[in-house]
Formats: C-alpha cells, structure tokens, sequence
C-alpha cells in the first residue's frame, strides 16, 4: 500500500542520530529542528486559476524542518510525520 498525501502535504520518515563528515555529533535534541527523508508528496494546492502550484521538494529529498509543525502518525506498523511543504525549512543538497 502506497500512501499519498493530499494537497500540499509531504510524508517524511525522521532520520536516526547521526555524526557529520567532520566528526560533530547530530543529536535529535536540536532545539526543534529535524531531519528527515522524504517519502510522498502531494500534488500541490489549487490555485484560483485551477492549475496546482509546484511542489519544490520530491520523493528522496532530505529535508529540515521544526518538530511543532508535523503531525506524527504510525502507519502499517511505520512511524511517518506529516507536515506541508510551507512547514519545510530547507532541502539539504548533495
């Protein structure tokens, strides 16, 4: 089973701990701020014209944002935040 966001919002799988390239220590207490991996997106919002607006961030995209604007779900046994991509802080690139 797929599961596919409506409108604007994205499915994220929070990442574990982590440490950088530089050796520094990626707690998940960081004041609010997450990283995760994202699994779905939806097909954006409808605007007045009736053409949806574009979705910047994609399936496999890592991305920051705050733990106060997801709401955490467990589907299927899988434990996935839900946010909007307004909520998302930055894409982190490769």
């Amino acid at each position: 089973m797929k599961l596919k966001p409506l409108f604007d919002r994205i499915i994220v799988e929070e990442e574990s701990e982590e440490t950088s390239k530089g050796g520094i220590y990626l707690g998940k207490t960081n004041k609010g701020i997450k990283i995760g991996k994202v699994l779905s997106v939806g097909d954006g919002n409808e605007k007045n014209d009736g053409s949806l607006s574009k979705m910047l961030v994609k399936e496999g995209d890592r991305v920051v944002f705050s733990q106060f604007t997801c709401a955490e779900a467990t589907i299927l046994g899988k434990s996935v935040l839900v946010l909007r991509q307004t909520d998302i802080l930055a894409i982190i690139e490769k």
